[in-house]
């Protein structure tokens, strides 16, 4: 974890080495442009919505709770959603590795996931794969390993599913498998 949270602060502090850091691109800026439009109560989505509303949403929250409209703020959360995923990373793959006799595969996993240089890009950027990867994650850390989850866990793991489905789309398809997978 000590070498996640370090990978972290360099890429935040290298981020703003670059032009990049005011000026989010492509998706980035149409999501940023959203949000700014939905925090002060203007219509957001006039044709209609070629992506999810639910990630435009989370940064207009964002941007009413903290009272500002830079691009830091969500790079934090999704900094700090990142350093979740690996820690739930880790604890999902000692478990999936004692089982096979591997009690290392939990380092390797967060391993894998912290040096993997687009995680980083994508947790640095305001796209919405480090908030559906952390719910989805999530939502598998909740189930695995329980006979028969209790109605709080398959609920709060249906929850994260959900939020994943409403920024990203393929995520119901996430759904769908993880309601056949209980279901057998």
């Amino acid at each position: 974890m000590g070498l996640a949270l370090l990978v972290r602060v360099g890429a935040w502090l290298s981020i703003h080495q670059t032009h990049y850091a005011d000026h989010p691109l492509v998706d980035a800026y149409t999501y940023w442009d959203q949000a700014r439009k939905l925090a002060a109560g203007q219509v957001a989505f006039p044709e209609g919505f070629y992506q999810p509303p639910g990630y435009p949403a989370l940064l207009a929250a964002l941007q009413s709770v903290t009272g500002t409209d830079s691009p830091d703020v969500p790079r934090v959360l999704q900094l700090l959603l990142g350093l979740l995923t690996t820690w739930l990373l880790i604890r999902l793959g000692r478990k999936l590795g004692e089982a096979q006799g591997a009690p290392w595969m939990g380092m390797a996993a967060g391993l894998i996931y912290t040096l993997y240089p687009t995680t980083l890009l994508f947790e640095l950027d305001l796209l919405t794969p480090a908030v559906t990867t952390a719910c989805a994650v999530g939502c598998v850390a909740l189930l695995h390993g329980v006979q028969a989850p209790s109605g709080r866990r398959s609920l709060a793991a249906g929850v994260l599913l959900g939020l994943a489905a409403v920024a990203h789309p393929t995520y119901l398809l996430a759904g769908a498998a993880v309601a056949g997978w209980l279901w057998w």
